[in-house]
C-alpha cells in the first residue's frame, strides 16, 4: 500500500511529543504507528528514526552544538529536530544516502515554514557532511547519557562494567527474547511453530529463554498470536525463577503488586499451574495491559485488579505465600528498549524512587504469611534502588535474606535487572 503520510514530518511531531511534552516513547509509538495510511516500510522507517534519535540524542546534539554559530539552547526546537533526524539518517541509517537526508531536511524546513533558518540548517548539515562527526567526544556523550548519570552508573557498577553496558545499549538487537507459555502447547510444538514462521533463532534449555528474529510484526507470528510466547527480557524472568526456587508449596496464593503488563505473573502461572495469582496495578490502563495478556495467553489461574501498591489492603494481611514487588524504578537496565529514559531521568528522581520503593516494600510485606516469600526486583543499576533498599528492608523487617543479585548482560544486548528474595520469619 502506498503511504499517504510524510514519514519524516510525522517523526518530527513524535519527537516533539516526547522531548517537549514528556510523553513516553511507548505511548507515542503506539498512537502513531496504528495509522492505517502507513505502509509496513514506513512503519519500520518511522520507528527506527524516532527511537534512534532518542537513543543518540546527546551525541547528535553535541555535534550540532559543535558546528553551530548559535548557542545550542537558542536553537528552535523544530530546527533541532530537523537537524537531529537528518544527522541520524546520514550516519546511522545505511539505507538513506547522505544527499537524500540533507535534501529531505530542507524540504521539512520549507514545510515547517522555518524561513531564513533553512539556510542555517543547510549550512550545518553541509559542514558536517564535509568535515564529519566529531570523533573525540566526552565519555558521557559517547555513552549517550547526561554526565551525572554516566558518573553515577560508573560509581555504582564500576567504570569498565558501565562502559560495556552503555556500548551494548547502543547496539541494534536483531533478536527478541521470549518465555514460552507451555500451558497451551509443549516446548517442542512452540519451537516448531516458530520455525515454520521463519523466526526461530535459539532456545536455551538452562535458562528457558527463547530467541526469535521477527522479520514481521509480532501479530503475524502464529505462536505469538495464539498466546504461546510472551516477549520478555532474559533477566526479567529471574524474579519468578527466584520465587519458584524458594517456594515449595505446589498451590501458592500469589500477589503481584505492580504487575503491568503481567510478565512475572505469567511466568508464575506456568511454574505453579495450581496457584491463585492476583495481579494488581494502580491504573485502569495498566490493568488493561495485564488483561490483554491474560486473554491472549489464555491463563486461567490469574486475575487482575486496579489497586495502589502504597495502600495497605487489610483483607490480604498475612495471606500470601508469594509477593512479587517489581517496583517503579529509574529503568537504567532497559534503556536499550526505552531510550527516552536517557534524557527524561533527573538526578533527584533516584532518591524519590528509592523512597517510593521503601514505602511499597513496607506496605506489601504485610501480605506475606509466616514462611512466605517476598521478591523485590527492579530493572535498574543504581545501588540506592537495589542493594541499599534490600539491606534497609532486611534490617527493619522480620525477614531473612535468601538472595540479593544484580543480573547484567552487556555483550549481545544490554539488560540490567536486580532481584532480592526474602523469607518471612
Amino acid at each position: 500500500m502506498e503511504s499517504r503520510v510524510n514519514s519524516r514530518n510525522l517523526v518530527l511531531n513524535m519527537l516533539s511529543e516526547t522531548l517537549e511534552k514528556g510523553t513516553l516513547s511507548s505511548f507515542v509509538l503506539s498512537k502513531n504507528l496504528n495509522n492505517k495510511a502507513l505502509s509496513e516500510r514506513d512503519r519500520a522507517f518511522i520507528e527506527n528514526l524516532y527511537l534512534g534519535v532518542l537513543e543518540r540524542l546527546y551525541f547528535l546534539d553535541y555535534n550540532i552544538g559543535a558546528y553551530s554559530n548559535v548557542p545550542f539552547n537558542k536553537i528552535k526546537p523544530v530546527v533541532k529536530n530537523i537537524l537531529r533526524t537528518a544527522l541520524y539518517q546520514m550516519y546511522f541509517m545505511d539505507a538513506v544516502p547522505e544527499r537524500a537526508a540533507v535534501s529531505e531536511a530542507l524540504k521539512l524546513a520549507d514545510l515547517r515554514k522555518t524561513g531564513n533558518l533553512k539556510g542555517f540548517i543547510n549550512g550545518i548539515l553541509r559542514t558536517i557532511q564535509r568535515e564529519g562527526l566529531k570523533e573525540e567526544v566526552p565519555d558521557h556523550v559517547k555513552a549517550c547519557v547526561p554526565e551525572w548519570l554516566y558518573e553515577k552508573i560508573c560509581s555504582d557498577i564500576g567504570k569498565d562494567e558501565a562502559g560495556m553496558f552503555f556500548a551494548a545499549a547502543l547496539k541494534k538487537e536483531d533478536t527478541l527474547t521470549a518465555s514460552l507459555n507451555t500451558s497451551i502447547a509443549s516446548k517442542d510444538e512452540i519451537i516448531k511453530s516458530l520455525k515454520e514462521d521463519g523466526c526461530f533463532e535459539n532456545y536455551d534449555e538452562a535458562s528457558g529463554v527463547c530467541e526469535i528474529r521477527p522479520d514481521k510484526r509480532l501479530s503475524d507470528i502464529k505462536a505469538f498470536r495464539e498466546g504461546c510466547i510472551y516477549i520478555q527480557s532474559a533477566n526479567s524472568m529471574q524474579a519468578a525463577k527466584a520465587a519458584k526456587r524458594y517456594c515449595k508449596k505446589p498451590d501458592p496464593f500469589i500477589i503481584d503488586v505492580c504487575a503491568s503488563p503481567g510478565g512475572k505473573s505469567i511466568n508464575l502461572a506456568n511454574y505453579f499451574p495450581d496457584a491463585a495469582i492476583l495481579s494488581r496495578d494502580k491504573s485502569e490502563e495498566k490493568v488493561r495491559l495485564i488483561n490483554e495478556n491474560i486473554s491472549r495467553l489464555r491463563i486461567s489461574n490469574m486475575t487482575s485488579q486496579v489497586y495502589d501498591a502504597c495502600v495497605f489492603d487489610r483483607g490480604f494481611e498475612g495471606k500470601a505465600d508469594i509477593v512479587i514487588a517489581d517496583l517503579p524504578c529509574s529503568g537504567m537496565g532497559v534503556i536499550s528498549g526505552k531510550p527516552d529514559i536517557r534524557h527524561r531521568l533527573k538526578k533527584e528522581d533516584i532518591s524519590s524512587l528509592s523512597n517510593l520503593q521503601r514505602e511499597i516494600l513496607k506496605t506489601c510485606s504485610g501480605y506475606v504469611k509466616a514462611g512466605g516469600i517476598l521478591i523485590y526486583s527492579t530493572c535498574t543499576l543504581t545501588k540506592e534502588e537495589n542493594e541499599e533498599n534490600a539491606g534497609w528492608f532486611a534490617r527493619n523487617f522480620d525477614f531473612t535474606t535468601l538472595m540479593s543479585r544484580q543480573y547484567t548482560l552487556y555483550k549481545e544486548r544490554a539488560d540490567g535487572f536486580y532481584v532480592a528474595a526474602f523469607s518471612k520469619n
